[in-house]
């Protein structure tokens, strides 16, 4: 009787390594996957920011003049402002 204990513990105690065994391969499965995921969101954060700087650096340019050869062609209609054209081929 005590012997029939014994193995039914140590079948207990097998199906647990098991459990915790297949546990522990999620969880590395898991954390492996967040990490790629948190390192792919880094790469295009920082690919957004440069984009960001770069237009930035553009508009800059274009509103101080520093650009002559593409600078932007506005035509105004009356004295009052008000512009017609946008030359936007020439903000590539």
């Amino acid at each position: 009787m005590g012997n029939e204990r014994e193995r039914q513990l140590q079948g207990k105690l097998l199906k647990a390594k098991e459990e915790l065994k297949f546990e522990r391969e999620e969880l590395k499965k898991v954390k492996a996957n967040t990490l790629h995921i948190q390192k792919q969101w880094d790469h295009e954060a920082r690919k957004k920011e440069r984009e960001f700087t770069k237009l930035k650096e553009r508009i800059h340019q274009l509103l101080t003049g520093k650009n002559q050869e593409k600078k932007v062609g506005l035509d105004s209609i009356d004295k009052k402002t008000k512009w017609t054209r946008c030359n936007v081929e020439d903000w590539t």
